[in-house]
């Protein structure tokens, strides 16, 4: 072979690599030149992806373990009095009378009731391991989830649970809150020994309660699980619960997509969905808007909201099946018989039986590219800050029911509603009364809220169940922090756990995501020399996060 044909063939050769070349994909910076199959077909559609939930029923098998829970409650609270005696009970009763600016046995003074809390302190400190955690926290296996008193829906053990309130009880009974100031959370101690102070009956009373709301909302944590952690549902999850609902659409057109422009009759057709979608937004609208006009009237004639509600969601209903009445066919004329003379019968041919049609596609709950890049819900002129420093749980709660009813309550009403004392206010109460004064808990909206626990959670977990509480649900999280500067930088100290009200989000981009929150703190209310906060806040959502895992029970309403 000659030199000039050798250099030929290497040219070609080297023409032809280059061409490879240019058309092989090079990661993600050239992303669809040559998209994968996998890219192209997509994931299949969750049947349960986008469904919701009611209050279930209680089974005869969830009533057993609260049966247990309780039972042994009983006995871990004798045990827990008979070691540490009547001491413990008289202190605690004597600093929660001075606290409530009720008069004490002894007509206590401040320096004395400041005595009394530091002996109730020692006291706890030594009763702690002894027993208050133990009988305080205690946790049921429902369907497979877990319950814990006090503090809801956990995946870790009984024992984890144990330890961090613990750890978090004796570094309070240890230093108080020293450096931090209190906002209004229920510190764990206080949770413990409120809960020591009850009554036998009236201990089981609200145990008992509690467990039986946790039993009915176990089909709630299940979907979480499942659309925002990926877990499979159980074997017969539907069948066990028929309160939960799911959305169909219509089938996806089982032919391959084409290129060719829509005609003018598919136009048509999508003109008049969106026409039909639209005319449906707004008939929700105006019924929402007719709902809450009902309960302020009804509230300015002097009825409890609670029941208000009740009320006006019964005549709302009973419009709503007004409006699209289910009548009977109206009767046709029977015609005049007409003597016909028979045809002469011809074989017809029997054509096979056609294969059963697919089953309608479910859109799935939608990943974090498929939300919208901004969302906000409530009215934000509908906000207010707290009136006492302990009140946060009670501001929180004023801006949530006012934002459903139209209606501003005030922060005593509410008050009075989360049984809140100068210790504050827990989280299980308030996701307690968030499902009873308003109708955020319908199935249309979030569902029945539950005090679920995100220490496992990653960012984007916790982020996607923020957008889809906003733009799905249309409903108010129930957000639990420890509020310190270095997560909230408009703070001039650092306080303790808190509630605020979760409301929007937006997307920056390349930018940190930011998260739409009412804040009821505003520390210039309390200390003039401090700078004042607003109500309104968007915020970094990473850092709202951090705050909330760094809380020790870093639990969250929704």
């Amino acid at each position: 072979m000659s030199r000039p044909r050798t250099a030929v063939i290497g040219l070609a050769a080297l023409a032809l690599l280059l061409g490879v070349a240019l058309v092989v994909p090079r990661g993600e910076q050239q992303d669809g030149a040559l998209t994968p199959q996998a890219r192209q077909a997509g994931p299949a559609p969750d049947p349960l992806g986008a469904a919701r939930t009611g209050l279930g029923t209680v089974s005869a098998e969830a009533q057993d373990e609260i049966d247990r829970v309780v039972g042994q409650g009983v006995v871990a609270h004798e045990r827990l009095h008979a070691r540490s005696g009547v001491a413990l009970r008289v202190l605690a009763r004597d600093i929660a009378a001075a606290a409530s600016g009720a008069e004490a046995p002894a007509a206590l003074s401040r320096t004395r009731a400041d005595q009394k809390a530091t002996s109730l302190q020692q006291a706890m400190s030594g009763t702690l391991g002894g027993g208050l955690v133990r009988a305080g926290v205690r946790c049921a296996d429902l369907e497979g989830q877990r319950y814990c008193l006090g503090s809801g829906w956990t995946q870790d053990t009984q024992a984890a649970v144990r330890s961090r309130t613990l750890a978090s009880a004796r570094r309070v009974t240890a230093r108080g809150q020293a450096g931090r100031t209190g906002t209004g959370d229920l510190d764990v101690v206080a949770g413990l020994s409120q809960r020591a102070r009850l009554s036998p009956a009236a201990r089981v009373r609200s145990e008992r309660n509690e467990l039986r709301a946790a039993a009915r909302s176990v089909a709630k944590v299940w979907l979480i699980r499942h659309q925002i952690e990926g877990v499979a549902l159980p074997a017969g999850f539907l069948e066990r619960h028929p309160e939960v609902a799911v959305p169909t659409t219509t089938a996806p057109p089982t032919t391959a997509p084409t290129t060719t422009a829509p005609t003018p009759r598919t136009l048509a057709r999508a003109t008049v969905e969106e026409k039909a979608a639209k005319k449906a937004r707004k008939a929700r609208q105006a019924a929402r808007r007719a709902k809450q006009a009902c309960v302020r009237g009804q509230v300015a004639r002097g009825v409890d909201p609670a029941k208000a509600l009740k009320r006006c969601k019964r005549v709302a209903a009973a419009k709503a099946a007004a409006a699209d009445p289910v009548t009977a066919p109206a009767p046709t004329p029977t015609p005049e018989p007409v003597p016909v003379t028979p045809a002469p019968i011809e074989p017809v041919p029997v054509a096979p039986p056609e294969a059963p049609a697919p089953p309608p596609a479910v859109p799935a709950a939608p990943p974090y590219e498929a939300y919208p890049p901004l969302a906000g819900i409530l009215d934000k002129t509908q906000v207010a800050e707290q009136v006492l420093s302990y009140w946060c749980g009670p501001a929180a709660m004023q801006m949530i029911g006012w934002s459903w009813s139209g209606v501003d309550q005030g922060q005593a009403y509410w008050a009075k509603k989360l049984g809140t004392t100068r210790s504050g206010s827990s989280i299980s109460a308030m996701v307690k009364v968030v499902n009873a004064a308003t109708g955020y808990d319908d199935p249309t909206y979030a569902g029945p809220y539950v005090a679920l626990d995100i220490s496992s959670y990653s960012y984007d977990q916790w982020m996607l169940l923020m957008m889809q509480h906003v733009v799905d649900q249309r409903s108010p999280v129930v957000l639990h922090p420890v509020l310190l500067k270095k997560y909230y930088p408009y703070l001039d100290d650092d306080a303790s756990g808190h509630f605020q009200v979760g409301r929007g989000y937006d997307k920056k981009g390349i930018k940190s995501d930011l998260l739409g929150y009412f804040e009821p703190w505003n520390q210039q209310r309390f200390d003039p020399s401090e700078p004042s906060i607003s109500r309104v806040q968007w915020r970094t959502a990473y850092k709202s996060y951090r705050a909330n895992q760094d809380h020790f029970q870093h639990n969250i309403g929704v």
